[in-house]
């Protein structure tokens, strides 16, 4: 998995944090099942519109995608 994604991956998860809602929640307000949201966070399974749904949902920009790899 790429540093960007490893990076994208703890937003999400610092997102849902803040807004004390659980993969469960993320999975309903995206339209898939909570283990498609366990994959694409601890593996990083998941199509691109699955992630732009997840961004549009936590309310995170698309400024993640220009993050350069360390």
């Amino acid at each position: 998995m790429s540093q960007q994604h490893l990076r994208w991956i703890q937003l999400v998860k610092d997102k849902l944090n803040e807004s004390d809602m659980t993969q469960t929640h993320l999975a309903r307000a995206c339209g898939v099942s909570k283990p498609t949201i366990s994959e694409l966070l601890k593996y990083g399974k998941g199509s691109v519109k699955l992630k732009n749904r997840v961004c549009d949902v936590l309310g995170i920009d698309d400024s993640w995608t220009t993050l350069e790899d360390d």
